[in-house]
């Protein structure tokens, strides 16, 4: 399982590799580290380290061993994975109204991430490309599954991926 810890490190050379030996130890394979610098205050750096965890109960043992440390834990969660498709609807697509089909999509409770239109003239065939996020290949499912509703409704051809 994915996770992501928020410490809040000295800016001094070795607090790094103090802080990550506890993720080592307990199994955490790490993926990614980010020093947000931006967010500086005095001396002390939030870091986000981004790891795999076998067991998600050792997240409580690496944040203990932080806290022995006294490094100070932000914040530790396990990282949901979105799942990903992509929609395409062909026709006319904006004469049949575009926002109604948007406002349906949105009512599945997934995530719009993109829209992307061609369009040539507004009495030609157009596309529109969604790329759709949600928690689960299920939740995507059901949409992808109204959005052919709707497209046979509308006179739409739909593609997904």
């Amino acid at each position: 399982m994915k996770m992501k810890l928020e410490i809040e490190l000295l800016d001094e050379p070795g607090q790094l590799i103090k802080a990550l030996e506890p993720v080592s130890n307990f199994g955490g394979n790490i993926g990614e580290i980010e020093h947000l610098r931006d967010q500086k205050k005095g001396n002390k750096l939030p870091v986000v380290i981004t790891f795999d965890l076998d067991k998600e109960d050792e997240l409580k043992n690496i944040i203990q061993a932080l806290k022995k440390q006294n490094i100070s834990v932000i914040r530790a969660e396990p990282v949901r994975s979105m799942c990903k498709k992509t929609v395409i609807l062909v026709g006319h697509v904006f004469a049949t109204n575009i926002k109604d089909t948007i406002d349906r999509i949105l009512e599945t409770h997934v995530v719009v991430k993109e829209v992307t239109a061609r369009i040539k003239r507004p009495e030609e065939v157009s596309t529109v490309k969604f790329k759709i996020e949600a928690e689960n290949e299920e939740k995507l499912d059901e949409t992808v599954e109204i959005i052919r509703e709707i497209g046979a409704k509308k006179d739409l051809f739909v593609v997904w991926s």
